[in-house]
């Protein structure tokens, strides 16, 4: 009884620190739009990027989407302080809040499906990054290698350009996941 406890317990603890099964219970590090005051004084005090991860994962909804959000969470996490952004719920709250981070989201580096990113300084006013969907495989990490120097560039004060879209040196068409089940399978 006692191992089975502590296995329970030990399972319980590493889907929490390596993955999220429920999208709708983030893990303790990744704040909502509604704490946005403390992700910005955790970012000032740690000097870390803020990162806004617009998305919409349902327990039953698209695995790559799911997926996709989980990837950009578990990647540049140590980089910036997390801030997810409902699609649906939040855009409002967002735009009253930070009008040019939601407005980044509708630009033409982010377009394409969700998840969509984008990255500013701790105070979410100047702009480092911004991140169209990364499917997961060499492409994303690709897209996600060149937007973690970007963003450390940016934290240096070494940020050179205020084109800040995420598209690398070739040119790369982000298809949306094929249309599916809800599972994320083909009929």
């Amino acid at each position: 009884m006692k191992r089975t406890r502590l296995l329970v317990a030990t399972l319980l603890v590493a889907g929490a620190a390596f993955g999220v099964t429920d999208m709708n219970k983030l893990p303790a590090t990744v704040k909502r739009i509604d704490r946005i005051k403390e992700a910005q004084a955790d970012a000032k005090q740690q000097k870390k990027a803020l990162m806004f991860v617009m998305s919409e994962v349902k327990k039953d909804g698209n695995k790559y989407v799911l997926e996709a959000t989980q990837l950009m969470f578990q990647k540049l996490r140590g980089l910036c302080v997390e801030v997810y952004v409902d699609f649906n719920a939040d855009r409002g709250k967002l735009a009253k809040v930070l009008p040019n981070v939601n407005a980044a989201f509708d630009s033409e580096a982010a377009k394409g499906p969700i998840p969509r990113t984008v990255v500013t300084d701790p105070t979410g006013q100047k702009i480092y990054a911004i991140i169209p969907y990364t499917p997961p495989g060499p492409l994303g990490d690709e897209m996600l290698k060149e937007a973690r120097q970007q963003i450390q560039d940016a934290l240096a004060g070494k940020l050179q350009t205020e084109d800040v879209g995420i598209t690398s040196s070739k040119k790369r068409e982000i298809a949306p996941p094929s249309p599916g089940k809800k599972d994320g399978t083909q009929p």
